[in-house]
C-alpha cells in the first residue's frame, strides 16, 4: 500500500490512502478480516496519529509492534517509527522519539538492504532533523533502497529531504531541483501516500523559508493546495499549520509584514489541532515577526514557556539582542550554532547576533571568531544571503576597531550581493550601518544610505526607522518615523472591518447585508476587499483570522528592537 509502509497487497486500503480518506482507510482496517491483524493495527495507529488521536495510534501502534516483533521484526520497526513520530510532533517528546527511533534501527540491523530500512532512515521530514551531514548521508542511502524496490513515496521523501539538506548546505540550486522534482511526483499521484505528500511538502516550504524563495514557496503552495485539499478548514492541520508558518516567515524577510502576519495568525489557528510541536513552532514563528517589528513583550509571551526548546533559538537569541541581553544572546545562539551541524543558513542568522552582541560588550576577540567563522561559511558558496550577512559581520567588526575603509568596502560588498534579490531587511540594515560609518567623512553618501535605508523602515513601520530619521535629521535632513500600526487590520476601512467581524461569525454576504443595511453587491466588493488587503485566499480564512485576532490577542504597541540580519 502507498504509505510507504510495505505490507500485503492491499487494492482497497491503496484507493483510501491515496484520496486521503484517513477515516475510511481506519474503517476498512478494523473491517477487512482477510489481512494480518498487527497490519491493520498499524495502519489504524498511522491514520489515528495523523487525525489527532494520539492515545489511540499509541494503543494500536504498540500493538502492532509487538506482534510483529517476534517474526518480522522490519514491519516492527515501521511501528517503531510512527510511535517516535507521534511523541515527536503530537507530544512533543523529542527524547521518547529518540527512543522509539533507536529501536526502529535496532530491528532493521539484521536488513539493511529492505524497504523499511529507508523509513527508518529517515524517520522525520529532513527539516526537523537538525544534524544535516547525517541528513544527507541518511537520505542519499534511503533513496538507493526505494530505487532498488521502485517505491516512489520513499522515493519522493528520500528527494525531499536530500533537498533540504542541499539548501540547508547553501547547495541551493541542487537543493531545490531535488525538492521540485519530489513536488511534481506528488501532484502528479506518482508519490500517492499522503504521508509522503505532508513531508515532501514541508520540506520543500522549509528550504524555501530559509533562503527567503517567495516566488518559489507561493507557487507550489497553491499548486499543493489544490491537488491536496488543503485549506484552514480542511485537510490535515499539521500541513496547513506548516505551511502557513514558513510563508509567514518568508513574507516576514522579503519586507511584506501585514501578509506575513496573516498567514502566521492562521498557521496559530490550526497548529493547535497538528500536535503541540507544529504548535509551538507556529508560535516561535509569529514571534520572529513581532522581533522584528518590535513587539518584544507579545514575542517574549509566545515563546516563553519555550525558551530551551530548539524550535525557540533563532527567535529567543534574535529577542534577548533587542532587549540588550547581549551576553544571554551569545549563549543561546552558539547553543542554536551547536545544534544545527552543517546548517549554514540558519546558522548565518546566529553568527550574525553573535558578532554583534560581542561588539556591544565590548568582546572584540569574540565578535572576530563569530565574524570569521561567517566568512568561511560563505567562502565556498555562491549564496546572495550568507555573502551579505557574512559581509554585515565583517563589516560591522571593521568598524569597531576603527577600519573605516574595510568597514566601507564591506557594507558595499554585502549591498552588492543583494542586486536583484529580495532580502529589503538585510539590504536597509546594510545601508544603515554604512550611513553611520560615513556620517562624518562623507555625509552626501550618508543621506543617500540613510534614505534607502529609511524608504524601507518606513513603509514597513519598523523600529529602525526611528534611527534613519534622527540620523538623516541629524545630517541635515529632517525627517519623521511614522508609529507602527497595530496589525494588518489597519489597512481596512471601518466598513471592511465590520464586514471581516461578521465573516467571523459565518454570516452569507446576503446576511451581511441586512445587518449593515447595504446591497448584497456592495457587501460583496467589501469582502472582496479584505480578502485581497489581508492575502486571504477564502472566507473561511478570513473567519479564521478574525478569530485569531480575539484568541491571540492584538499585539501592544511596539518597543525598541528588530531581526538582525
Amino acid at each position: 500500500m502507498p504509505a510507504y509502509l510495505g505490507g500485503p497487497s492491499w487494492p482497497e486500503m491503496d484507493a483510501a490512502l491515496a484520496a486521503g480518506d484517513l477515516p475510511g482507510a481506519v474503517r476498512l482496517a478494523q473491517d477487512d478480516a482477510r489481512i494480518d491483524p498487527a497490519e491493520r493495527q498499524l495502519v489504524i495507529g498511522v491514520c489515528c496519529s495523523m487525525t489527532g488521536r494520539g492515545e489511540q495510534a499509541v494503543s494500536a501502534l504498540s500493538d502492532s509492534l509487538r506482534a510483529f516483533a517476534p517474526t518480522q521484526p522490519a514491519r516492527a520497526a515501521v511501528a517503531a517509527v510512527f510511535l517516535g513520530r507521534l511523541h515527536f510532533f503530537g507530544f512533543d517528546s523529542p527524547a521518547v522519539a529518540a527512543g522509539w527511533f533507536a529501536r526502529a534501527r535496532r530491528l532493521v540491523a539484521d536488513r539493511p538492504d529492505c524497504l523499511e530500512a529507508a523509513l527508518v532512515a529517515l524517520p522525520l521530514p529532513g527539516c526537523d532533523i537538525p544534524d544535516i551531514a547525517r541528513l544527507h548521508e541518511d537520505a542519499t542511502r534511503a533513496l538507493s533502497i526505494a530505487r532498488s524496490f521502485g517505491e516512489p513515496n520513499i522515493q519522493a521523501k528520500a528527494l525531499a529531504d536530500l533537498g533540504t539538506a542541499q539548501v540547508s548546505r547553501a547547495l541551493v540550486a541542487e537543493g531545490m531541483e531535488l525538492l521540485d522534482e519530489a513536488m511534481s511526483m506528488v501532484l502528479s499521484g506518482e508519490a500517492s501516500s499522503p504521508i509522503a505528500a505532508v513531508e515532501v511538502v514541508c520540506n520543500l516550504l522549509s528550504a524555501c523559508a530559509r533562503v527567503g524563495d517567495l516566488d518559489r514557496a507561493d507557487q507550489w503552495t497553491r499548486a499543493a493546495e489544490r491537488h491536496l485539499g488543503l485549506g484552514v478548514d480542511r485537510g490535515p492541520a499539521f500541513l496547513y499549520a506548516h505551511c502557513r508558518s514558513h510563508l509567514g516567515l518568508i513574507l516576514c524577510d522579503v519586507g511584506r509584514w501585514d501578509e506575513a502576519e496573516v498567514a502566521l495568525r492562521l498557521a496559530g489557528g490550526r497548529a493547535p489541532y497538528g500536535g503541540a510541536r507544529i504548535a509551538g513552532q507556529s508560535r516561535a514563528a509569529l514571534a520572529e515577526l513581532w522581533i522584528a517589528q518590535g513587539r518584544l513583550a507579545d514575542a517574549r509571551r509566545l515563546i516563553v514557556d519555550r525558551a530551551d526548546h530548539p524550535d525557540t533559538v533563532l527567535p529567543l537569541a534574535a529577542l534577548l539582542m533587542a532587549e540588550g541581553h547581549h551576553g544571554d544572546a551569545v549563549v543561546v545562539a552558539r547553543r542554536g550554532i551547536e545544534l544545527m551541524g552543517d546548517d549554514r543558513v540558519r546558522i548565518a542568522r546566529l553568527l550574525v547576533i553573535c558578532v554583534q552582541a560581542a561588539l556591544a560588550r565590548g568582546d572584540l576577540a569574540g565578535a572576530r571568531s563569530a565574524a570569521g567563522e561567517l566568512d568561511l561559511l560563505a567562502a565556498d558558496r555562491d549564496l546572495p544571503v550568507l555573502r551579505a550577512r557574512a559581509a554585515l559581520a565583517r563589516g560591522a567588526l571593521a568598524q569597531a576597531v576603527g577600519n573605516g575603509e574595510a568597514a566601507d568596502a564591506a557594507f558595499a560588498d554585502g549591498l552588492a550581493a543583494l542586486v536583484n534579490h529580495q532580502w529589503p531587511i538585510l539590504r536597509a540594515e546594510l545601508n544603515l550601518s554604512r550611513a553611520r560609518l560615513l556620517a562624518d567623512s562623507d555625509p552626501s553618501a550618508a543621506v543617500d544610505a540613510a534614505r534607502s535605508a529609511h524608504l524601507t523602515y518606513e513603509r514597513l513601520g519598523a523600529p529602525a526607522a526611528a534611527d534613519t530619521a534622527a540620523l538623516l535629521t541629524g545630517l541635515g535632513v529632517p525627517t519623521r518615523a511614522r508609529t507602527q500600526r497595530a496589525d494588518a487590520t489597519a489597512s481596512l476601512s471601518g466598513r471592511e472591518e465590520q464586514v471581516l467581524e461578521l465573516l467571523r461569525d459565518g454570516l452569507s454576504n446576503a446576511e451581511i447585508a441586512a445587518r449593515l443595511h447595504n446591497s448584497v453587491r456592495t457587501i460583496e466588493h467589501h469582502v472582496s476587499a479584505v480578502l485581497a488587503k489581508l492575502g486571504l485566499r477564502s472566507r473561511a480564512e478570513a473567519a479564521a483570522y478574525a478569530v485569531s485576532l480575539e484568541v491571540q490577542g492584538r499585539s501592544a504597541a511596539p518597543a525598541a528592537g528588530g531581526r538582525t540580519g
